[in-house]
C-alpha cells in the first residue's frame, strides 16, 4: 500500500501542469510511496505521457475534482 496519495485537479491549465509534473518526477521518489492522482475537468490539456492515474470527469469544479480523486485515492495520507 502507498504512504501518500496526491490529487492534482486540472482545468485548462497546460501552461503550469506540465512544469508541476516535471517537477514531480524530476524528485528522487520512492515510487512504491506515493501515487499521483490527476482529475482532467474536461480540458484540453494532453497530459498523459506521465506516470499517473489519469480520471476524467465532466465540470465538476474544483472541490467536485478534489472529491472524486478522495474517491479512489489508496494512501494512508491524502494530499490535495
Amino acid at each position: 500500500m502507498c504512504k501518500f496519495s496526491i490529487i492534482i485537479p486540472n482545468y485548462n491549465e497546460e501552461k503550469y501542469i506540465e512544469r508541476c509534473l516535471k517537477s514531480i518526477f524530476e524528485k528522487t521518489l520512492d515510487s512504491l510511496k506515493y501515487k499521483f492522482i490527476v482529475i482532467d475537468d474536461d480540458s484540453t490539456d494532453i497530459i498523459e505521457r506521465y506516470n499517473v492515474k489519469l480520471l476524467k470527469s465532466n465540470r465538476l469544479g474544483e472541490g467536485g475534482t478534489r472529491n472524486k480523486g478522495m474517491n479512489i485515492a489508496i494512501g494512508e495520507y491524502i494530499i490535495l
